[in-house]
């Protein structure tokens, strides 16, 4: 599965509770690790999703994204996993199918815990520009550098986050 996904076109929404019927839908345990970030959007990330390892390349920033995934094994995995020492997330992300639109519901844990995000992809911008957003989510937050997953294990909390969402226009 090594694959160079080219362009990602990708919207995301801050959810301040959660769908009453998220629970049904499936889920993965991810743990997400970064081995290099850049202020103008560049990152290095590995992640474990169920058995899946994974190493991603992403660059640039808002709606679309260079998106490069290269499969790991899991040696060479556990081996980077120690490089990420500080910079790691914890997430259950939920898959929801809403008509023919793929939500990606993600809860984060850890320090994060309260924190909700939902990523949906698209396969042109003028499918992204349609989409309605659903009335339990809460607030955009495309292209907002502080809610990248690069950017958020910085955060000692989700209240910080929270703070920041609740005052940005």
């Amino acid at each position: 599965m090594n694959k160079i996904k080219g362009i990602e076109i990708e919207r995301k929404f801050w959810v301040s509770s959660l769908p009453p019927d998220y629970a049904q839908w499936p889920f993965t345990s991810i743990r997400q690790g970064y081995l290099s970030t850049d202020p103008e959007g560049t990152e290095v990330r590995i992640r474990k999703e169920n058995s899946l390892h994974t190493l991603t390349i992403k660059s640039g920033e808002g709606l679309k994204r260079t998106e490069i995934i290269l499969k790991l094994t899991q040696e060479k995995f556990s081996s980077l996993w120690a490089l990420t020492s500080n910079r790691q997330i914890f997430k259950d992300r939920y898959k929801i199918q809403n008509n023919s639109v793929l939500l990606e519901l993600d809860i984060f844990k850890g320090s994060l815990e309260g924190l909700y995000l939902v990523e949906i992809e698209f396969s042109s911008e003028a499918s992204a520009e349609l989409f309605h957003p659903l009335s339990w989510m809460t607030k955009e937050i495309t292209g907002m550098k502080s809610f990248y997953n690069q950017n958020l294990w910085r955060y000692s909390s989700y209240e910080e986050l929270r703070e920041m969402l609740l005052s940005s226009k």
